[in-house]
């Protein structure tokens, strides 16, 4: 294996490790994926690829918060990046800042109509939107 080649020769390599990190990431492996990458960045806190990939890592291990916070540090330093503005937009889905999510949205979409995540995320802007014009509406008539 020549990831197991390249650890032995060059055990504290950073890019070895983001490597490790990747490769674990692709298997599915996220707990072994995640440690290679906080050992990474902890040499190297602003490293944007090492960034993304633990926001990626955070994403699927349900972590949302943190995988927006650290897709938000790559998307300010890179916000034509499509990886760190779709987590960005994500997350502010998932904390209900509807408004944030759509300053990241509309752009993409604009950018890549046709890009399938994207047009889940814009599609559940537009239900999020239209469920709290509806909340505005009917809470009202509720309290009768």
């Amino acid at each position: 294996d020549a990831l197991k080649a390249a650890e032995s020769s060059a055990p504290g390599s950073p890019v070895v490790k983001y490597a490790r990190a990747v490769f674990e990431y692709t298997r599915g492996n996220l707990v072994d994926a995640n440690n290679a990458i906080l050992q990474l960045l902890r040499l190297s806190p602003d490293h944007l690829p090492s960034l993304l990939i633990q926001a990626m890592i955070n994403e699927r291990m349900g972590n949302h918060e943190q995988s927006r916070r650290s897709a938000e540090k790559v998307w300010a330093r890179l916000p034509d990046n499509t990886d760190a503005a779709r987590l960005v937009a994500s997350g502010r889905l998932r904390t209900n800042d509807i408004k944030g999510a759509e300053e990241v949205i509309l752009p993409l979409l604009k950018r890549h109509p046709d890009n399938v995540q994207i047009l889940a995320l814009a599609g559940e802007l537009r239900v999020r939107r239209f469920a709290l014009d509806s909340r505005r509406w009917w809470h009202p008539l509720l309290q009768v």
